[in-house]
């Protein structure tokens, strides 16, 4: 017998309560929906959910965790889950570790190595590539989300002006990523709506 993912994940969550860097959040919605087909069921329609899926829905449930390894360094998971139908119902979303010395000469930075999202949002600034404003997305943050998750790494660098005085502070990012050959294809496949 196979355990939905919806019960395997909250089985992890009832385990982890002692574990202190799980962060879990879920997101349901009530849906009534009239249209056609859902093109995540391999239909034309543009919507997520469809008649068929009228009533209780889940938006997304997710699970991430934080271990430290030392002071200075970090590994992070995150996993969610979008529909308890779906063939493959839990994604690992990012996964990486980062290594963040402590600020010198006033400066800061950051290494992170593995799967992770591009910081290349404002709008997507919460954890997990979450919206804190809104309760959907734009359409172009929607397409950067679902397609150009980079495996790579990258680094940050800030001088941070503002703690010796000055007015600003600024920073650069670098990065050096791979892996991600059908960047496009949800574009070309669905336009942006």
């Amino acid at each position: 017998m196979r355990v939905p993912a919806a019960a395997a994940l909250a089985m992890l969550a009832v385990r982890a309560g002692a574990v202190e860097p799980l962060d879990l959040s879920v997101d349901l919605r009530l849906v009534a929906a009239d249209g056609r087909t859902s093109y995540l069921d391999g239909g034309l329609g543009k919507l997520r959910f469809d008649e068929d899926h009228d009533g209780l829905q889940i938006g997304r449930l997710r699970a991430a965790w934080d271990q430290p390894l030392g002071e200075t360094m970090t590994v992070h998971l995150d996993a969610s889950l979008w529909r308890a139908d779906d063939h493959n119902a839990v994604d690992l979303t990012e996964a990486y570790l980062e290594y963040r010395p402590y600020p010198a000469d006033g400066r800061r930075t950051r290494i992170r190595v593995g799967a992770f999202y591009a910081p290349v949002s404002l709008e997507h600034r919460a954890a997990g590539w979450t919206n804190p404003y809104l309760i959907g997305s734009s359409a172009i943050n929607t397409w950067v989300g679902e397609e150009l998750r980079t495996i790579g790494a990258e680094y940050d660098v800030e001088w941070l002006g503002t703690r010796s005085g000055r007015d600003f502070d600024i920073g650069m990012t670098a990065a050096v990523y791979g892996f991600n050959d059908p960047a496009g294809v949800l574009v070309a496949g669905r336009g942006l709506r």
